[in-house]
């Protein structure tokens, strides 16, 4: 099918990230992992040919067209829940926002604070 083989990466299952119900452990709770994220490195640099994949790299293209109106601010305040339970945004959302003009209020539900009350919305 004309594809260059630039190397393999044979199954491990000491690489496998650990995970519980509902998804993978967030990485400020696996205490392991710069030790994990070693390991993983030292099996693409032993496994993978990188000057290869460099060199079949090729600068990606954004798609045309207009997105701005995809992620607009739910409100002008923000409300955002932070902490150890809540520790995901995509940061393209908030980055858009905040340039949108809208400002992100964060509270902790762990620290049992509210979000504040001139917020128009809570996230």
């Amino acid at each position: 099918i004309g594809l260059p083989v630039v190397g393999a990466i044979l199954r491990d299952p000491t690489l496998n990230l650990p995970e519980r119900h509902l998804g993978l452990v967030q990485a400020g709770e696996y205490e392991n992992l710069m030790a994990h994220l070693d390991r993983l490195a030292d099996m693409v640099e032993k496994s993978l040919d990188i000057d290869a994949i460099l060199a079949l790299a090729k600068p990606l293209e954004p798609a045309a067209g207009d997105f701005g109106d995809a992620l607009q601010p739910p409100g002008q305040r923000i409300a955002l829940a932070e902490d150890a339970a809540f520790t995901f945004l995509y940061p393209h959302v908030a980055t858009h926002w905040r340039k949108a003009g809208a400002e992100i209020v964060p509270f902790s539900p762990l620290a049992d604070e509210a979000p504040s009350r001139d917020c128009e919305v809570c996230w």
